[in-house]
Parts: C-alpha cells; sequence; structure tokens
C-alpha cells in the first residue's frame, strides 16, 4: 500500500518539476526549429536536434502520467526547480538573438552546446537513489541523448574547423566555414 502523506509531498516535488522539465525541452526544440529556418546550411541538423528534443519532452511526459497513475516511483530530485526556470530564460534570450541580424552559425553552436552542457553539469536528469528501475531507465536514456547531442554539436563544429578551449568555449579559425 502507498503512503498517501508521502505520496502527496512527492507529486508536490515531482509534478512542477517534471513540467518545467518538458518545458525547457520544448523551448530548446524552439530554438532548434528557429535556427532550422535561420541557418539553410545547417537546416536538417537542426531539425533532427528539435525533433529529438521534443522526444525527450514526450518521454517526461509519459513518466508524469506513470507518476500520477502510481506506477512510477522515485525520490525528491537533487536539482532545483528554479535552475531549469532559468534554463529556459536564458535559451528564450538566445531564442530572441537569432533573429538578430549578426547571428552566426558560430553564435548558434556555442549556445546550444553551453544549452546542452548546463543540462549535463546542472544534472537535470540525475538518477537518484530512491528511483525506481523505469525512472532509471528514462532519465538514463535522456541524459545519453544530452551527451549524443553535445558531441553531434562539437562534430559538427569541427567540421567547420573550430577548437575547443576550456571544455565551454569555440573559437572559430580564420578561414574556414561561415
Amino acid at each position: 500500500m502507498i503512503d498517501t502523506s508521502n505520496n502527496r509531498q512527492s507529486e508536490m516535488l515531482f509534478g512542477p518539476y517534471i513540467k518545467v522539465l518538458m518545458d525547457h525541452e520544448l523551448a530548446i526544440s524552439q530554438l532548434y526549429r528557429l535556427l532550422a529556418d535561420s541557418q539553410d546550411p545547417l537546416r536538417t541538423f537542426w531539425i533532427t536536434l528539435a525533433e529529438e528534443e521534443v522526444m525527450h519532452s514526450r518521454i517526461m511526459e509519459e513518466m508524469e502520467k506513470r507518476f500520477m497513475a502510481g506506477s512510477l516511483q522515485f525520490k525528491r530530485p537533487d536539482f532545483y526547480y528554479r535552475a531549469v526556470k532559468e534554463a529556459i530564460e536564458y535559451i528564450q534570450i538566445q531564442t530572441r538573438k537569432v533573429v538578430n541580424p549578426g547571428f552566426t552559425i558560430r553564435h548558434a553552436l556555442t549556445h546550444a552546446i553551453r544549452i546542452e552542457q548546463n543540462m549535463i553539469e546542472s544534472r537535470f536528469f540525475e538518477v537518484l537513489d530512491g528511483d525506481d528501475d523505469a525512472t532509471r531507465r528514462k532519465l538514463n536514456e535522456i541524459n545519453q541523448f544530452n551527451q549524443h547531442h553535445v558531441q553531434k554539436l562539437i562534430k559538427e563544429a569541427g567540421r567547420l574547423r573550430w577548437r575547443w578551449f576550456n571544455r565551454r568555449i569555440y573559437q572559430y579559425k580564420p578561414g574556414y566555414g561561415a
């Protein structure tokens, strides 16, 4: 039998947090779609990433449904709702910048790498001790996708002949790419 008082406390912590994570994934998808529309040479690249972000949001939505139905167990998140909200605000700022003249492929890739790395470094999808097996699998899946996105972005930047500095900063090598 499920302890409803404890379950209610978990629901209050998990419900808003999972919703803000879904919003985060959709905000990234919106940014990537706008980049696809504004940067024709990388259109397919950005559309693929945008679609994957929507898929992440759907995974989170399914987790929320299973949690509300009582078939998913988890321990209180070790990460903070406010950190995700701040990340969404940063993404929205970057989304508004895309339409500005002078926003280049370099800017787009640099910001996308920072956003994806921030999710990993901030442990938005960290697996915790109290998580059940289904939760662990889904969170690990999303973590792997985030790491894969960073690798794809780094590979694309490398294709444009950029160098990697201090794990977080790219610098354009003159004479290559746009």
